[in-house]
């Protein structure tokens, strides 16, 4: 995708080019989307899919995802509704604001 077509905020920040790309959520959530032959938006990669509610499933209330994305995943440590932390999420919480972090939760809660 170009840059300046993306329908919001969240969309953008989800696809933060930042540091050839080392910020970004699709990094890790979209096949193909590092070496620039993005698949599915969301659909899983090295990060799990978080498309077709997937994500609403794990995070029924908004606040528990923005305190995952936030922190990031902890070894071993439980998180959302099944999810068992691996360590491999980032913490975003000091380079995002929360209102960032709620932008891109919205996009990826409609993917």
């Amino acid at each position: 995708m170009k840059a300046g077509t993306y329908s919001s905020i969240g969309e953008a920040l989800f696809n933060l080019d930042l540091g050839s790309g080392n910020y970004s959520c699709a990094r890790c959530h979209t096949k193909g989307w590092s070496y620039g032959e993005p698949e599915i938006t969301g659909g899983g990669a090295l990060g799990p899919n978080l498309t077709g509610g997937s994500t609403v499933r794990q995070f029924p209330q908004r606040d528990a995802m923005i305190e995952f994305i936030k922190g990031g995943s902890e070894f071993g440590k439980k998180y959302g509704e099944q999810g068992q932390g691996s360590g491999r999420m980032p913490a975003f919480g000091l380079m995002l604001s929360d209102d960032q972090i709620g932008a891109i939760i919205d996009y990826v809660r409609g993917l």
